[in-house]
């Protein structure tokens, strides 16, 4: 079912991805359980497909799925798991777009100390891997966008001292 409906992604034919998706989820919850890894990733192609149609982007719905999938995950993983992170990083950043900024700032700040702890542990080494390569962008990306919110709120002092961090942390 998920290989039909990863055909249908790829194609960009969505409300069929969908369709397949979600018989696929009942499928895996009555074999698996609700706190399963394949549920998560089935719940990311769930959001990331209704997020990509043309026509109504279902921004509730999506934030809803990667909660989800940002839960299983921590279940299974731990917080400091990239993929944890990766996923609530997501969701703060849909909540942006979708103007919750209160909302997305709360997310960000949640996760911020994670993503720092995580470039605490790369600054060790004197040539970084591209994995630490990519914990640095994310969480220069994380401040960055902490920043334009503290902006868009008129919290121009606020939004100062993250960029000043992001253009740290991306040097």
């Amino acid at each position: 079912m998920m290989i039909i409906a990863q055909i249908h992604f790829r194609k960009g034919e969505f409300e069929q991805a969908i369709r397949h998706i979600e018989k696929a989820l009942q499928i895996q919850r009555g074999l698996y359980g609700p706190d399963d890894t394949r549920m998560a990733d089935s719940l990311n192609m769930l959001a990331e497909a209704r997020l990509k149609r043309s026509e109504d982007k279902d921004y509730t719905v999506a934030i809803s799925c990667f909660r989800e999938v940002a839960r299983i995950r921590e279940l299974n993983n731990g917080m400091k798991d990239e993929a944890t992170l990766l996923t609530l990083k997501r969701v703060a950043s849909l909540f942006a777009t979708n103007g919750e900024y209160d909302e997305a700032l709360t997310l960000y700040e949640n996760i911020l100390p994670f993503f720092r702890s995580a470039m605490d542990d790369s600054i060790q080494f004197v040539a970084m891997s591209s994995r630490q390569i990519d914990v640095a962008q994310c969480t220069g990306s994380v401040l960055n966008e902490m920043g334009i919110i503290k902006t868009r709120i008129r919290r121009n002092d606020d939004a100062y001292g993250y960029f000043k961090e992001a253009l740290g942390v991306n040097s």
